[in-house]
């Protein structure tokens, strides 16, 4: 199911709130060892979207630079600003009663042409992003660092120009193999290791 089907499923059940995560997604030791810390602080914060992974950009541009959110001390989430670009959404959380406003912007933009100034049809972070833009009420967190990443892998849907090379295809897939690997050992290094309950980190 696209992430709109399930949005639209979601508001028609009239759901409290919804976590979506995609499936070739690795979570983080640090999220697996303080579960109930994590989810407590989200409990006792205001937010209607929560990424637990994501990577902020510059702007909207498509060739904008990757930046870093500042951590909070003493919390696992950031709060992010109004303005800021967010993309590669994997993993991430909203409140029950803005599904249907997403929803519905969604709808509308599928019936205008492209780069139309209301939005038209887009990628699902453009319309996560717009979203915040235009409701500048809406509070939205990040996980700082990322309690979740996606596997590296090549794409079904935007594939490189060297994935379709028959000889360097396996050698990609080693790569990614190989920085996949090193990132889940890091990750359980740091945390998996390390961290004690409650703790942080």
């Amino acid at each position: 199911m696209s992430n709109y089907e399930i949005l639209r499923q979601a508001a028609q059940d009239n759901v409290e709130r919804l976590l979506l995560f995609q499936e070739d997604c690795v979570l983080s030791q640090r999220l697996i060892r303080q579960e109930h810390t994590i989810l407590q602080e989200l409990a006792n914060r205001s937010w209607d979207f929560a990424y637990f992974g994501c990577q902020p950009y510059a702007d909207d541009e498509p060739s904008s630079k990757r930046v870093f959110l500042d951590a909070t001390p003493n919390r696992f989430f950031s709060r992010v600003n109004i303005r800021q670009n967010v993309r590669e959404t994997h993993f991430w959380a909203c409140q029950g009663n803005v599904i249907p406003k997403l929803v519905e912007f969604m709808e509308a933009s599928f019936e205008r042409p492209q780069n139309h100034p209301d939005c038209g049809p887009t990628y699902f972070d453009g319309y996560m992003n717009e979203m915040r833009y235009r409701h500048p009420n809406l509070i939205t967190l990040a996980a700082v660092p990322n309690l979740g990443w996606p596997l590296s892998s090549s794409s079904s849907l935007n594939p490189g120009r060297l994935d379709s090379i028959a000889a360097v295809s396996p050698a990609l897939q080693a790569v990614r193999g190989a920085k996949n690997f090193c990132l889940e050992t890091a990750d359980f290094i740091r945390y998996g290791l390390t961290l004690k309950d409650e703790q942080l980190g």
